[in-house]
């Protein structure tokens, strides 16, 4: 051990190493036999990923912060490891600590004020391969956290079903890039990758608010998936336009912008709403003459769901429009015609006027609602729901007609008529051209209403601890 840069204790100890270069782990183990009274039996490992070396505990007597010393490379390195521990250093956990350089020999050393100390124990790690273990997703990834879906907040099985992520973690705060670039999701698996989007992230307190593409969420047993981080060289994980496949046509959240995040380019352009708090994150503020106007018609979908979270100040003279498709197809709150309430809309091929789905619901001044549009003319099913509920349900066996009316998409405001302005708040706006099931309705709501319900965020995991 003359090479640890420590004296030796004489007495009979017995050495057993075993390295696994392979997997950048070495096993050191103390057996007393017999020892001084002062010295431990102990067990440990010490691995290394990248330029962060982990100690784990596995097995013998506990240790004490003040009764060792950790040595890298001849540098003291004991505070950076021993800051990472909650109490004293006992069977079965692990302290790290991220160097500066890619760490060579690493020593640790048992009671230091002898003026010299026991190794308990050394590697060197100049030649060895930083490991990876099977189920993570790249050594460059230092902590992870497992999300577990809660299986009761699901109805059905719903596949590819973009999952809202809002947490405060400080975890983030202390590991994660200023900007979140270094934050990732993955399927169970741990290594496969899930698109994500992120809407809104303050480092300060470690705010996320991330949607996340989820293969397959379902009411029959809980479903996984884990967030990644702590990654200081990592551009951005992001991938919006992976998150918001599966129908969408347009998805605006108008958290401070007004940009589609779906594929389709379907930007918005603001007219006088105002940044304000939202369901989700931001929202807009119309004041009854503000708007946001989308280019075209959104691809005339023949079926098309519309959705959007609202809290309605007070109905204008008629109503008040949520979304509307340049008059063609309609989400409305509280409007007075036919006492609908709420209602969903569209102009018919056959006809040539309005049909309505009314709901009969008024909800202004009670706060934020979830309201849902599905138009299925050609099925004779259309269906209006608030707050994941479906409340009415009407069979206009007509196509909807997108000529001649008018060319764009409207946010909070009626294309024509003064009458059905919006006065409130607006978050989380999509449009999409298939039927949204019941099953995914409810899911939603269950999921934006109640996100820290609808998953749960698990303890911290590295490379050495994952399980």
């Amino acid at each position: 051990m003359k090479g640890d840069g420590v004296s030796e204790v004489i007495g009979a100890i017995i050495l057993i190493s075993v390295a696994v270069l392979a997997m950048g782990i070495v096993v050191l183990v103390l057996f007393a036999g017999p020892l001084p009274t002062s010295v431990p039996a102990f067990a440990g490992i010490i691995s290394n990923s990248s330029r962060t070396v982990y100690i784990s505990h596995e097995g013998g007597d506990t240790l004490y912060t003040g009764q060792f010393k950790i040595l890298v490379d001849g540098v003291d390195e004991t505070y950076n490891f021993t800051k990472s521990l909650s109490g004293p250093f006992s069977l079965g956990k692990v302290m790290s600590a991220t160097l500066p350089n890619m760490p060579g020999r690493v020593v640790m050393v048992f009671n230091t004020s002898w003026g010299g100390g026991t190794v308990l124990l050394s590697a060197d790690l100049v030649h060895v391969i930083p490991f990876t273990p099977a189920g993570w997703y790249s050594s460059n990834w230092l902590k992870r956290k497992k999300t577990t879906i809660n299986p009761s907040k699901v109805s059905g099985s719903l596949t590819d079903f973009p999952v809202l992520i809002s947490i405060a973690d400080l975890r983030l705060q202390g590991y994660a890039q200023s900007n979140g670039n270094d934050i990732l999701f993955t399927s169970s698996d741990g290594t496969t990758k899930l698109a994500h989007e992120i809407e809104y992230y303050n480092n300060n307190g470690g705010i996320l608010v991330a949607w996340v593409k989820v293969p397959s969420v379902t009411s029959a047993s809980d479903t996984v998936i884990y967030m990644y981080y702590n990654n200081s060289a990592a551009s951005s994980q992001q991938n919006p336009t992976g998150v918001w496949t599966n129908g969408f046509q347009g998805v605006w959240h108008l958290t401070s912008v007004f940009t589609d995040s779906t594929s389709n380019g379907n930007n918005g352009v603001n007219v006088g709403s105002t940044d304000t708090s939202g369901q989700m994150a931001r929202a807009r503020s119309f004041d009854g003459n503000d708007y946001i106007t989308v280019t075209g018609q959104l691809g005339q979908p023949a079926t098309v769901t519309l959705s959007a979270w609202a809290s309605l100040t007070a109905r204008d003279t008629a109503g008040a429009e949520v979304i509307t498709i340049q008059d063609n197809a309609t989400l409305r709150m509280d409007t007075v015609y036919q006492s609908a309430g709420t209602a969903g809309s569209f102009f018919n091929t056959t006809g040539k006027l309005w049909v309505v789905t009314p709901s009969g619901i008024n909800h202004a001044g009670t706060g934020w609602h979830y309201l849902t549009y599905v138009c299925n003319p050609g099925g004779s099913s259309e269906i209006i729901y608030t707050d994941g509920i479906a409340r009415a349900t009407t069979t206009w066996n007509e196509g909807i007609q997108y000529s001649p009316a008018g060319p764009n998409t409207f946010i909070g405001k009626h294309p024509v008529l003064s009458t059905y302005d919006f006065n409130g708040v607006i978050d989380e706006v999509r449009v999409s051209n298939v039927v949204r099931s019941g099953d995914w309705i409810t899911t939603e709501y269950a999921n934006q209403n109640s996100p820290g319900t609808f998953s749960s965020l698990g303890t911290e995991q590295t490379q050495a601890t994952m399980s």
